[in-house]
């Protein structure tokens, strides 16, 4: 073999190699951040208090108003973004594929389907 032919061989390896090892790192800081609990719910409840804020005069009422309530998940359902009743500042925004709500349902804290 030539020196030349070693030192492309060489580089080859060391190049490829290099490359594996970043996209394992990268890949393997993503699955920590992803799922965290920290990281989760950093996301999850600024997304989840502007729902609850958003639904609570609809399920606040006796007995809660279900056309209200149905319109906020036809929403839900249809777009795959949390509805807002008014444009917030927001930081986390949560999208849901569409195709993957084929409805929704709210349960009440007895157990019933509102």
């Amino acid at each position: 073999m030539s020196l030349r032919w070693k030192l492309t061989l060489s580089y080859t390896l060391v190049t490829t190699a290099a490359i594996l090892l970043v996209e394992l790192v990268a890949l393997l800081v993503a699955v920590y951040l992803l799922t965290s609990p920290d990281t989760l719910a950093t996301v999850l409840v600024p997304v989840l208090t502007e729902a609850a804020s958003d639904l609570a005069p609809a399920l606040s009422e006796q007995p809660p108003d279900q056309a209200q309530a149905r319109a906020w998940l036809t929403t839900l359902v249809r777009t795959g973004q949390i509805p807002s009743s008014a444009q917030r500042n927001r930081n986390f925004r949560l999208e849901i594929e569409p195709l993957y709500l084929r409805g929704a349902l709210l349960i009440g804290a007895d157990g019933r389907v509102l």
